[in-house]
């Protein structure tokens, strides 16, 4: 079972990204948040109301041990994305490239899977297959694109992804610059000229967070402390309904010649961008299945 929460920001969120910064220097803010930054502040709380969390200070060792018990070993994020007017949305997907069409609006063009010439490009892809844009002109594509979960269905079937399924990522949230002066560790007073700025985000009216955990136990009301500076948010249970519909999302269907594997979550894997489930031979073995991978779409590092 998925318990999805739906978070709601007391005031703003501050959500700084994988980048030093110091004096002088502007703090980029990052939306949406690394899933870790969610799943840390509901495994704080549930830890905190369980009277547990000064012991995964004097025990490191044995935090894991201690999560699980406090929210079962089956406990682990599944979704975060946006909802907007009750209505979930999701990045979009890298091989879902989004172009402005003539009259301003968005179109999304899916990347083709070809299969790699003998000669003529060179690539460091140990697959057999290349991710490519069929254009026939050159275009910058649009940045910062939402998909709904009808235009996931839509791209996962192969159908026309329309441009009611997408938004902009300014339909969501803004970016609220804040002015910081850095103190001194030791003596807790401001240091001088460690003058920064920071992105604090400020959600749309009708806008939430919304995450979904596997496990028992996961705090389904109250507060939580989310972000830098533990900025407050309020959390709320999703009806049953949000997860049936979540859960007909992006099964292989009797019939298809492939299927895309999307990832919601960063990849962090041994080798990389391929998923521990695949073998050396680029075969993918699971419940008297099998399937075959032949080509990837990999993002920038966000790092």
């Amino acid at each position: 079972m998925t318990t999805f929460l739906s978070i709601e920001p007391l005031d703003v969120w501050t959500f700084r990204g994988n980048r030093l910064f110091g004096g002088g220097v502007h703090g980029m803010g990052l939306m949406p948040p690394w899933p870790s930054v969610v799943t840390g502040a509901v495994v704080s709380r549930r830890m905190a109301e369980s009277g547990r969390l000064g012991l995964v200070t004097k025990h490191p060792d044995q935090a894991i041990t201690i999560l699980q018990e406090c929210l079962s070993p089956q406990f682990g994020l599944t979704h975060l994305g946006l909802l907007k007017n009750g209505v979930f949305w999701l990045p979009a997907p890298t091989d879902l490239v989004i172009m402005e069409d003539d009259t301003g609006g968005l179109k999304a063009i899916p990347l083709q899977a070809k299969q790699k010439p003998c000669n003529g490009i060179s690539s460091s892809s140990s697959l057999p297959y290349l991710c490519t844009l069929p254009a026939s002109t050159r275009k910058k594509p649009v940045g910062n694109v939402w998909i709904n979960l009808h235009g996931l269905k839509a791209y996962l079937a192969e159908s026309k992804v329309s441009s009611s399924h997408l938004m902009l990522a300014s339909n969501f949230w803004k970016n609220d610059p804040r002015l910081g002066i850095a103190i001194g560790t030791s003596s807790r007073t401001v240091e001088e000229g460690a003058i920064y700025t920071t992105d604090a985000v400020l959600l749309n009216e009708g806008v939430f967070l919304c995450a979904g955990f596997t496990g028992t136990n996961v705090p389904s009301s109250g507060l939580l402390r989310l972000g830098a500076d533990g900025r407050g948010a309020r959390i709320q249970p999703l009806p049953e309904e949000f997860e049936l519909a979540m859960s007909n999302v992006g099964q292989p269907q009797s019939g298809w010649k492939g299927f895309r594997m999307i990832l919601i979550t960063p990849g962090v894997f041994p080798d990389g961008y391929l998923p521990p489930i695949v073998d050396s031979n680029r075969k993918l073995k699971i419940n008297g299945l099998q399937a075959e991978l032949v080509a990837a779409s990999v993002p920038q590092p966000g790092v």
